[in-house]
């Protein structure tokens, strides 16, 4: 990767634990279980809509180490734990997916389940696709990671939004790469 000022489109997909897939092989979605992405994205992934901003945070707690100099203490090292990747992504739309985990839904909303029991369910978790391009239409970021999914919205009178909220969970088939 050069060192380059980039404006950056996100897409956004997203594979339910426990749904079934084909590809690479068959199998069902799970932490150490992922759907094939490249180069045959299997027909389970859902898309999330038109992304309209992606907002990623890095964040961990920091145990400050201090030492004598002299006398006074200084800051002698920086020791980091608990780290945690988290994504807030705004898309346009709103499909049946939003519908089942904002009311948090048992039931799989879409085709010809269109009715559900709020509450009924904890927030998802599944596996996350990002494709990240730059202003020139080149591929900039792919991330795929396990994660628990959140969604908020607004029923106000204006268009309404998916506010996506995904927290990476451990799996030893998190994934990131940059061209």
């Amino acid at each position: 990767m050069n060192l380059a000022s980039v404006i950056v489109g996100s897409h956004f997909w997203f594979f339910r634990e426990g749904d079934a897939f084909a590809v690479p092989a068959a199998g069902n979605c799970g932490q150490e279980s992922k759907p094939g992405i490249a180069p045959d994205m299997d027909v389970g992934w859902l898309d999330m809509g038109s992304v309209e901003s992606c907002d990623p945070t890095v964040s961990q707690e920091d145990h400050k180490l201090y030492r004598p100099a002299p006398g006074r203490l200084v800051l002698k090292d920086i020791l980091e734990s608990k780290q945690e990747l988290s994504m807030k992504v705004t898309c346009n739309e709103v499909g049946p997916l939003a519908m089942e985990t904002f009311f948090r839904a048992s039931q799989k909303l879409g085709g010809a389940q269109v009715q559900f029991n709020p509450l009924s369910a904890i927030n998802k978790r599944g596996w996350a696709h990002f494709q990240a391009y730059d202003q020139a239409d080149q591929l900039f970021l792919t991330l795929d990671f396990w994660c628990k999914l959140r969604v908020s919205m607004k029923f106000d009178g204006t268009p309404t939004k998916a506010e996506w909220e995904m927290f990476m969970l451990y799996s030893s088939l998190n994934t990131g790469a940059t061209v």
